[in-house]
């Protein structure tokens, strides 16, 4: 997979999150990006991207296709890590699903969730 461009991981993302939300009570979606420079002083959690997908993976409705974006991320990115940062919002999380790319480039995904 090292002939994988970060433009190619980047679009496959995008179209396998396209309509998809991370349910929470904002059901917010999915934003893909390059996280080079992460902000990591304010991480309340580290998780492991299989424990993170965990809950979404028994939904039903939307099962396969969290099944897919899971299996796209583990193939495209190594050392994936899903960072949770606390907000100036106290019940307000943002949620970082980023991997290192074959180019050594931080690549990912972005949602938030609300914890009350």
């Amino acid at each position: 997979m090292s002939s994988l461009s970060d433009s190619l991981i980047l679009q496959v993302l995008k179209r396998l999150t396209q309509g998809l939300t991370w349910e929470s009570e904002t059901n917010a979606p999915f934003r893909v990006g390059g996280f080079n420079h992460l902000d990591r002083s304010n991480v309340v959690s580290v998780s492991t991207v299989e424990d993170f997908f965990r809950p979404a993976l028994n939904r039903e409705e939307f099962a396969d296709r969290f099944k897919a974006l899971l299996t796209w991320i583990k193939q495209s990115l190594r050392r994936v890590k899903v960072y949770k940062i606390k907000t100036d919002q106290p019940s307000v999380f943002e949620i970082y699903i980023v991997g290192i790319s074959y180019a050594g480039n931080y690549l990912g995904l972005n949602t938030q969730v609300v914890e009350t």
